[in-house]
């Protein structure tokens, strides 16, 4: 197998984040409400030009990328914390069980630390749990509640 690499998203990786987005949508709970391609390009570009402040980790096997993981810094409403948040995180199904979804959530933590805040979250809303919840927990973050959805 080709060595994973974790690289920030740059403006000629945006096709890549948008091809995994819509593979991550696909089988997800959220499927039936449509891929809107300008929306995550909109996304992508966004992160691009504030880079290391609200980063898109993408892993690579050689040049093909198989999945990324975006985060952000928040504050709390109504304290003076900010926290580090997960906001979206995929791998590609083949690249499940190799060292890509570790890579990446490494990356986010490290990330995360380095701007001292109060703690780190990562979630999965998905429907899609195979082994984040105990790679998250590897990481030292403990399960501190569940999400439910209503839909409309």
């Amino acid at each position: 197998m080709t060595k994973l690499a974790v690289v920030l998203l740059t403006d000629k990786s945006i096709p890549d984040v948008v091809r995994l987005a819509e593979e991550m949508l696909a089988e997800s709970s959220f499927s039936r409400l449509g891929f809107n391609v300008e929306r995550v390009t909109a996304f992508a570009q966004q992160a691009v030009t504030l880079g290391n402040r609200t980063p898109v980790f993408m892993v690579y096997s050689g040049d093909i990328a198989v999945g990324f993981l975006s985060a952000c810094l928040s504050p709390v409403s109504f304290t003076f914390a900010f926290g580090a948040s997960e906001e979206y995180f995929y791998v590609s199904p083949e690249f499940r069980g190799s060292r890509a979804a570790y890579l990446l959530v490494r990356e986010f933590v490290a990330w995360a630390r380095s701007h001292n805040p109060s703690f780190i979250r990562a979630g999965i809303s998905t429907g899609v749990t195979s082994g984040a919840s105990k790679l998250y927990e590897h990481f030292g973050m403990l399960s501190v509640g569940t999400n439910h959805m209503l839909v409309l």
